[in-house]
Order: C-alpha cells, then sequence, then structure tokens
C-alpha cells in the first residue's frame, strides 16, 4: 500500500473514534454526577433528615416573633375597606362581642394541658390553653366563616401565641351560618402556665372587623 495513503486511513480512523468518544461523553454524565458545587442556589435537599422529638421545657418566650400591634392584618380578595365594615366594642374574655348588625362572638370553655404528644415539630410538655368560639348570626344575612383568622396575644410585648392542633380536637370555623344560626369552633394555642391575661382577636371576614377580648385568662 502507499505509505501516504496508509497514513490517510490511519488518521482518517483516529478522528472517527475521537468524535465518536466526544459523542458518548456527550450523553453518558448521568445527573448524579454533577458536582453540588455547581447546583444553582437555592436548591433545597429533597429528603432533609428528620429533627429529633424534643423534650426541653418550653420558654416563656415561645410563640411567633410577632410584636406588631392590635390584630394582625389579613387581606383577602373582595373585602370591603376598613372604615366600611361592621365593628363591636371590645369584650371580656368571658362575655360575647356583639356587632352592630346582630352577630355575636363569644368564647367560653377554657381549659389549660400540655403537649404529651412526640415528633418533628412537637415541643413535648408545652403547655397549652384550648377553648372554644361561638358565633351566633342574628343578622338578617348569611355570614361568611370559610376564613376566620383567630389570634392570642400575650405579655407585654403583644407576643402571638403559636396555634396547636395536636394533643386537642381543635376545630376551625367553616362553610357559612344562615341567619339565625350559629357554628361552634375549637381553638387552642402554645402559652406560659403563668399568663393570667391576653388579648383575643377574631377575624371573621372581610365585611367585619376584628372582634376584641381582652382581660383575665379563665382557668388561669
Amino acid at each position: 500500500m502507499n505509505p501516504r495513503k496508509k497514513h490517510l486511513i490511519i488518521g482518517s480512523t483516529a478522528a472517527a473514534v475521537g468524535a465518536a468518544l466526544l459523542l458518548v461523553g456527550c450523553v453518558a454524565v448521568a445527573p448524579s454526577a454533577i458536582s453540588a458545587f455547581s447546583k444553582p442556589a437555592g436548591i433545597v435537599n429533597a429528603a432533609p433528615t428528620p429533627e429529633t422529638t424534643s423534650t426541653v421545657p418550653p420558654s416563656p418566650k415561645a410563640g411567633f416573633v410577632d410584636t406588631s400591634p392590635g390584630a394582625p392584618k389579613v387581606k383577602r380578595a373582595g373585602e370591603k375597606a376598613a372604615g366600611d365594615r361592621i365593628g363591636a366594642p371590645t369584650s371580656t374574655l368571658s362575655t360575647p362581642a356583639v356587632y352592630a348588625n346582630g352577630i355575636s362572638l363569644a368564647p367560653s370553655k377554657f381549659s389549660r394541658g400540655t403537649i404529651t404528644s412526640r415528633g418533628t415539630g412537637i415541643i413535648t410538655g408545652a403547655p397549652f390553653i384550648v377553648f372554644q368560639l361561638t358565633l351566633q348570626n342574628g343578622s338578617q344575612a348569611t355570614v361568611d366563616v370559610s376564613q376566620v383568622v383567630v389570634t392570642l396575644k400575650y405579655g407585654a410585648k403583644d407576643i402571638a401565641a403559636a396555634p396547636l392542633y395536636d394533643d386537642v380536637t381543635a376545630q376551625d370555623f367553616a362553610g357559612s351560618i344562615a341567619a339565625g344560626q350559629s357554628q361552634t369552633a375549637t381553638y387552642a394555642f402554645q402559652i406560659p402556665k403563668n399568663v393570667t391575661s391576653a388579648n383575643l382577636y377574631v377575624d371573621v371576614n372581610g365585611n367585619l372587623l376584628p372582634a376584641h377580648f381582652d382581660g383575665t385568662l379563665p382557668n388561669g
């Protein structure tokens, strides 16, 4: 064979093999082989290590870091401006708050307990308070109670207590209440045993201003 032709054939074969290797290299890199350092910022591990159950005694300051004064600002679609919403005078924790249109809210059956459940996010041993809220619709229209927001604040800094759904049979308001009818819901919050007074805010819907209850907590 002509030496020059042999050289060309060998060169062509090497180029073809190189191209094939390059092609294989383009499709053979699996996602798992990508270095963690090359992942975009903000990607969170989809399987984090579970937290261990906490048995540390609860801090008196446990709760949401919310020191804003008064009721939380709740935004709802189609809500009325604050000046157009119906209000109710501030009431005590043992008497109903009555709106100008006949709707009333009454807290009752306060009791205290200690969390005994164990699991991720549960503060075993934390004290709590549970109570009922009854809305009596004395107005002439149906009342929407599908987005009721209940907030319990305590202490000199008006700390918002963390809501509790373990160890209690908590049940939110739901649906709507026809004229002349009533509905009762149950709420629970983690709150230190030494707290004997608090402010309770109940934001029913975008037509009513939040009801405000304050004073001594029963069963304190």
